[in-house]
């Protein structure tokens, strides 16, 4: 998809249409000036395909990859959002790999089907571009967020698909929702589920036993209500089921610019993610 004939969405509204905005501005500057392969397809359906963001060293080989998912309350968005983000990863050399998937009025678990999907297509493909299958990292913003720590916490469904956990090396979750209680979830948006009883299954708290990869999660102290009610107890879940966890709260983001700053290569977070994938091994 080009920047300029992108399938119109309705308004988000507020300072959601705003970020929406910037993260296209942002995005289309940074494809301009990248080494790119775009619209890969994972999957038969318009929405299912990703773009990738390349070394400038044409010549790097077996580098890190950092898969994401863009936010948009399931319902609105692009894998152009996230474009801006190549910059700051790719220099290390990695590969950073934007990915779009279906949106409401398509329920769930299409989306946790096509991320699941995505991260197949990644792991069996990376390689022909200079990547390294065996060191994938996967994250996202807001309504991505929860994608990619249900993704990676759904190791049966990677198996499933071919993903090793081997392969994850880390998950790195912005401003997500981690469980949903049906209530709250119907009052956000009435559209995600099916069913009252897809809450559990949806919500990544429902899975965090038995998992030893590592979790970098974070938000912003202004962020949105469901998300400063979400984040804490998944960390203390994680925790006390022994998983392998880190969590940082920038005291002063809200839910888009913890988002944008995540382009800032000298930010804390995208160190602190850089630092990551140069490891071999944790």
């Amino acid at each position: 998809m080009a920047f300029d004939n992108l399938p119109e969405q309705k308004k988000m509204g507020g300072e959601g249409e705003a970020y929406a905005a910037e993260c296209l501005k942002r995005s289309k500057a940074a494809m301009e000036g990248a080494r790119t392969v775009l619209d890969q397809a994972y999957g038969d359906d318009y929405w299912q395909k990703v773009d990738l963001y390349l070394p400038t060293d044409t010549s790097a080989k077996d580098v890190p990859v950092l898969i994401f998912l863009h936010g948009g309350g399931w319902e609105f968005g692009y894998k152009e959002w996230m474009g801006y983000m190549a910059p700051a990863f790719v220099d290390l050399p990695a590969i950073f790999v934007s990915v779009s998937y279906r949106l409401i009025p398509e329920r769930f678990p299409a989306q946790l089907d096509d991320t699941i999907a995505a991260i197949a297509w990644v792991h069996d493909n990376i390689a022909r571009f200079g990547g390294d299958p065996e060191r994938l990292f996967i994250g996202g913003h807001s309504a991505g967020a929860h994608l990619a720590a249900l993704a990676v916490l759904r190791r049966d469904l990677l198996a499933k698909a071919g993903v090793p956990s081997r392969a994850v090396r880390g998950c790195l979750p912005v401003s997500g929702t981690y469980k949903f209680e049906i209530g709250a979830l119907e009052a956000r948006n009435k559209h995600f589920l099916n069913k009252p009883e897809d809450a559990p299954v949806a919500s990544p708290q429902t899975y965090v036993e038995g998992n030893r990869i590592p979790f970098y999660v974070t938000w912003g102290a202004k962020d949105l209500p469901h998300v400063l009610e979400s984040g804490m107890p998944f960390v203390e879940a994680m925790k006390a089921a022994g998983s392998p966890i880190e969590y940082k709260v920038f005291e002063t983001f809200d839910h888009f610019d913890i988002s944008l700053d995540n382009a800032n290569p000298d930010s804390e977070w995208t160190r602190k993610v850089r630092g990551w994938m140069a490891q071999r091994r944790f």
